[in-house]
């Protein structure tokens, strides 16, 4: 799964908003199509959990490159 959001164009934030819908896609349609019944809200946040702890290790390992 691959999202393209590019920050560099004038329409930033509408291709925000598209990654946005479409993570809500695919957590609310797609992952239940494959099997676990799982509520979107709990795979939501435990996506952004994941997503966190993927973050704070990239800090950790590169702090300088951080910001």
């Amino acid at each position: 799964m691959s999202i393209i959001v590019d920050f560099d164009s004038s329409r930033a934030a509408t291709s925000a908003r598209c990654g946005i819908a479409f993570i809500r896609t695919y957590l609310e349609r797609d992952i239940p199509m494959l099997g676990p019944r799982i509520p979107a809200e709990t795979l939501r946040r435990f996506r952004t959990m994941l997503a966190h702890s993927q973050g704070h290790r990239a800090c950790e390992v590169a702090p300088d490159r951080a910001r």
